[in-house]
């Protein structure tokens, strides 16, 4: 067994939760599921990839060593807030100790860019795709006027 499987296999079923739906979350603000995904052609993209410094189709490098060394030590990405980064950061590190934590912080998030949660109801205040556009292979938000 790799490293990286004894590590994830040591977390208890809450934060392992939280570690997944981070890591799915991270894939989905960093457009890893679309046709420009940064994992396209054999390239390695993890939560815990370097966003400088080493390139991945070096085979003289043990990159997934490299990788399950910076998980051990918490050293992930860190998105902007804007992308949910430090809600992303606190689950990956077990800050949290129950899924009803991570989704208040997301409420809490959304609420201070105007977006109204209720629930599992999401209220932007407008269609979906009037707010975020699809460009380039990318989602993002479309251009705002403030």
């Amino acid at each position: 067994m790799s490293n990286r499987v004894l590590h994830i296999t040591s977390l208890t079923v809450t934060s392992l939760s939280s570690f997944y739906w981070a890591t799915f979350v991270w894939r989905l603000m960093t457009n890893d599921f679309t046709a420009s995904a940064p994992s396209l052609g054999g390239k390695v993209w993890d939560p815990t990839y370097p966003m400088e410094g080493i390139d991945s189709t070096d085979e003289a490098l043990d990159i997934h060593r490299i990788l399950s060394e910076r998980r051990e030590r918490n050293l992930f990405q860190q998105l902007e807030k804007s992308r949910l980064g430090h809600i992303l950061t606190n689950a990956w590190n077990e800050r949290y100790v129950s899924v009803d934590e991570v989704i208040r912080d997301i409420a809490l998030e959304a609420m201070q860019v105007g977006i109204s949660v209720s629930g599992d109801e999401v209220d932007i205040g407008a269609k979906w795709e009037d707010v975020f556009d699809f460009k380039d292979g990318k989602l993002d938000f479309k251009g705002r006027n403030d």
